[in-house]
């Protein structure tokens, strides 16, 4: 038996590595949970993971946090990508990040407090994400000009993990833009609202 602390971010805990049938005493404490609970924990710590989160021969490292999770060692190689990668780290043109989204109505922007919705239909994977640009009343002030979506990934009761343009990003951030994305097969409109975990650094867009 041996215990593994999962170093991808602070709060996401430790595992327990145990023989089939073993039912060690470090564990009687514990309820047992399902993985959609386990899936809901890690969104909530805005960590990626397996193929829904990072399709293979499709993803970035950086694009999806591995930089952030301690995943990447730009001293070691060699690995597929590796050129592309340490070239891109040492640019600093990274343009595209996996974030925690919350998904609410358009007109319902969501409360301050994140928590999980049982009322929220389930999404699929890889529906698209427009940078939706808002109107000023300033004619003086230069509206950006989204450019390409971003795509919805794991999601759990209102919750997921979404791939979103760092440009889209800050424009939203500066009060010019705001996500939306249509819903599975439907015309139903929902708003997406993304937020930073307490544990990453600070993001230069």
């Amino acid at each position: 038996m041996r215990f593994f602390t999962i170093g991808r971010a602070p709060g996401m805990g430790k595992r327990l590595l145990i023989r089939k049938g073993d039912s060690p005493p470090e564990a009687s404490s514990h309820e047992m949970a399902f993985p959609e609970a386990y899936t809901l924990h890690r969104i909530l710590h805005g960590v990626p993971e397996g193929h829904t989160d990072m399709p293979a021969m499709q993803a970035f490292p950086m694009d999806s946090n591995l930089d952030f999770m301690g995943g990447l060692d730009f001293r070691k190689g060699c690995y597929v990508g590796q050129e592309l990668t340490v070239r891109t780290y040492h640019k600093g043109v990274i343009r595209k990040r996996i974030l925690p989204v919350v998904i609410h109505p358009p007109n319902s922007p969501p409360s301050e407090a994140i928590v999980p919705s049982d009322d929220m239909p389930v999404f699929t994977p890889g529906l698209d994400i427009r940078g939706v640009t808002i109107e000023s009343t300033d004619a003086d002030t230069p509206q950006p000009r989204p450019r390409g979506n971003g795509k919805l990934l794991s999601s759990s009761n209102g919750l997921g993990l979404a791939l979103l343009r760092l440009e889209q990003v800050e424009a939203a951030e500066q009060g010019k833009l705001a996500f939306s994305m249509e819903g599975d097969g439907t015309e139903t409109n929902w708003g997406v609202s993304y937020w930073r975990p307490e544990w990453w650094p600070q993001i230069e867009e």
